[in-house]
């Protein structure tokens, strides 16, 4: 299936090769078919299977098999991208937690993983209210908005009522409070994820 995501081209084949035989060759290419059904685009499912495989590699290096994969490793591994420091990052972040998420649903269809998805039964009946008006206002996907629980989830804690308390100026606080200490890559998410909140 992998060949059918990238072009025919020497590059192209070569590529799809070295996939195919690398330590998870055949969960990538199964990966593929299912991103193949889904109908992605070929720029899309490319982009993905780099970051399964930047996943995988991320995963491997800290000798977590993939039986043990969830989704508090996806949220960490998230942190390892923030920090820039690795050869394999060409996509943004929270793309590569998107395909990470994707992988993981993935194996626990196939019965490869039985750790359960994270519980959404305990978020905030103001941060489910968040993630309706950003599906319903932008089409943006579960598994892109459940990277910005935990930037949201700070600010709901800093706050209490946010419906009460929020202003502009009191939202300028706040986020030089949490981007204290933090990277360039960090702060720079955090703002993309906070800045729509208010707006809902």
């Amino acid at each position: 299936m992998l060949e059918k995501i990238f072009d025919s081209s020497a590059r192209g084949l070569a590529r799809a090769r070295s996939l195919r035989e690398g330590s998870i060759g055949s969960l990538l290419d199964a990966f593929a078919s299912e991103l193949v059904k889904s109908r992605y685009a070929n720029i899309t499912m490319r982009r993905h299977l780099r970051s399964a495989e930047h996943f995988a590699h991320w995963a491997s290096r800290g000798r977590t098999g993939i039986s043990q994969w969830n989704d508090d490793m996806v949220e960490r591994f998230g942190c390892h991208l923030r920090r820039r420091r690795c050869t394999f990052g060409h996509n943004e972040p929270v793309n590569q937690m998107t395909a990470a998420s994707l992988l993981l649903k993935h194996l626990r269809r196939a019965g490869m993983i039985n750790t359960e998805p994270a519980d959404p039964s305990d978020r905030p009946a103001v941060l489910i209210a968040f993630r309706c008006w950003m599906h319903e206002q932008r089409g943006t996907l579960d598994v892109t908005l459940n990277n910005y629980d935990i930037p949201i989830r700070t600010l709901l804690a800093h706050f209490g009522d946010p419906q009460k308390q929020m202003n502009a100026q009191r939202l300028r606080q706040f986020f030089l409070k949490y981007s204290d200490g933090k990277s360039h890559a960090v702060i720079k998410h955090g703002a993309a994820d906070v800045r729509p909140f208010p707006d809902c």
